[in-house]
């Protein structure tokens, strides 16, 4: 979902949005017969801006599906991943801990801020919604800075986590040097109705049955 206000930031920060193409680092399987244009197998790399977008959609659907309860927002983290992962690990550990213990998980990724004013992460939550001063007190004692709690029915792109990672080669080059080899993280996937957990894949293709039963049927997903 493109979001007219946050594309305006995105341009403002990191030039024209590039446009969308095949993959230029796949491999020529052949020709489709009945349309002639050519048959690529992507690299699938998170360096490549045209991979990268498929994954995430693959993620947008695989959040879709596990229904998240909120979007948090965490500002004035490091530049460092392994840093920035081990203090959203103690977050999340020391909210389900305690008294008051919630039943959370969240998958999350940290973006730029403007001007090279440091990072800011975001997370979607699925499971207990922590108040906004537990979660203050929790971010404050890993040394991050203002927090922020939406519920999940005011933020419709649930792709917004990892909106640098598609906008261009420039912003995805930044985005891969704050989250290490991995485009999201955490243990979030799971089947809302059977509290299965799941792989990212699995809940992507769940949803991806829900939104084309004909072909899932056909194709046996």
């Amino acid at each position: 979902m493109y979001n007219y206000s946050t594309g305006h930031a995105l341009e403002a920060q990191w030039g024209p949005r590039a446009a969308h193409c095949a993959c230029p680092n796949g491999v020529l399987l052949g020709v489709q017969a009945d349309t002639g244009l050519p048959r690529v197998e992507p690299c699938r790399k998170n360096a490549c801006l045209t991979c990268a977008r498929s994954k995430v959609r693959q993620v947008e659907r695989a959040i879709r599906f596990t229904q998240p309860s909120a979007l948090v927002t965490f500002t004035l983290l490091g530049q460092c991943h392994r840093s920035n992962a081990l203090c959203m690990n103690n977050v999340a550990r020391n909210l389900r801990r305690g008294k008051g213990a919630l039943d959370l998980a969240w998958v999350w990724a940290t973006e730029p801020n403007p001007n090279d004013t440091g990072a800011h992460a975001h997370a979607w939550l699925r499971g207990d919604v922590p108040s906004i001063e537990a979660l203050q007190q929790q971010a404050t004692q890993v040394g991050f800075g203002i927090c922020d709690i939406l519920p999940a029915t005011h933020h419709g792109n649930l792709g917004y986590l990892c909106k640098t990672a598609t906008w261009n080669q420039r912003s995805l080059e930044a985005y891969r040097g704050l989250n290490g080899n991995e485009l999201i993280h955490g243990q979030f996937w799971r089947d809302p109705h059977t509290g299965e957990h799941l792989s990212r894949r699995e809940a992507a293709t769940r949803q991806w049955a829900l939104d084309n039963p004909y072909e899932a049927q056909r194709y046996g997903r």
